[in-house]
């Protein structure tokens, strides 16, 4: 598979992140270095961020948090994860992947699997992003997400 053109050096940061999704955190929860390009996956984590919050509580001031579990993939690491397509948009910095915290402790009232937050991610991400830009995968303990403008 031709994965041209790459992302531009310049494109990529190792440092920053978003209001709640941290380049700590994401080496935390990740198997992969912490580094990103800015920008989209980011955006996308707000995003989906916000209407899980809102799903479950309409007050501006609760957090329930999510983890960004992987971002960008270089190809080298993402032929290394067995369920990985070559055709990855990780590789692009097109694509994110969100799980909730780990914590049971810090869950939602009413939510009490790993599984129920994981369909709720999925729901508020598919109902939140334009179905016709992203597309959307439930799978390997978190909730996939990608920005695919192709038809």
């Amino acid at each position: 598979m031709d994965r041209t053109p790459f992302p531009h050096r310049s494109d990529f940061a190792d440092n920053g992140g978003s209001a709640h999704f941290t380049w700590a955190a994401l080496a935390q929860d990740s198997d992969f270095d912490p580094i990103a390009i800015p920008g989209r996956i980011f955006d996308m984590a707000e995003s989906v961020r916000a209407a899980y919050n809102n799903a479950i509580d309409t007050d501006p001031e609760t957090d329930y948090g999510l983890r960004m579990t992987s971002g960008y993939r270089n190809p080298i690491a993402n032929d290394r994860l067995p369920l990985s397509s070559e055709a990855s948009l990780h590789q692009w910095g097109n694509a994110v992947d969100l799980a909730p915290l780990r914590n049971p402790e810090s869950w939602p009232p009413g939510y009490d699997t790993y599984d129920d937050l994981m369909n709720l991610i999925y729901e508020v991400a598919v109902i939140g992003l334009d179905e016709d830009l992203y597309d959307f995968l439930l799978h390997g303990g978190h909730v996939h997400i990608e920005y695919d403008p192709q038809p």
